[in-house]
């Protein structure tokens, strides 16, 4: 009796967790659209900038007064 219980928990486990897995494959969007204005890119690059050099980042201990250039090179 207590073989069965604990053999039909496992199942019931196991099919949750396959479910769990497959729902995030399921309910997943395809992205057709990467592109982005340069207003905002210029708003998340200079944000990041700022972020790592005020974190004291590695790599951006030189960086201090360096700006992002608001007319970018595009192509």
């Amino acid at each position: 009796m207590i073989k069965n219980k604990i053999g039909i928990g496992t199942l019931i486990l196991l099919i949750l967790l396959v479910v769990m897995a497959l729902i995030p494959a399921v309910s997943a969007q395809e992205e057709k659209d990467y592109s982005v204005t340069t207003e905002n890119a210029f708003k998340h690059a200079n944000a990041n900038m700022i972020s790592f050099i005020a974190a004291g980042t590695p790599g951006f201990e030189n960086w201090t007064g360096a700006s992002v250039d608001p007319n970018p090179l595009e192509q």
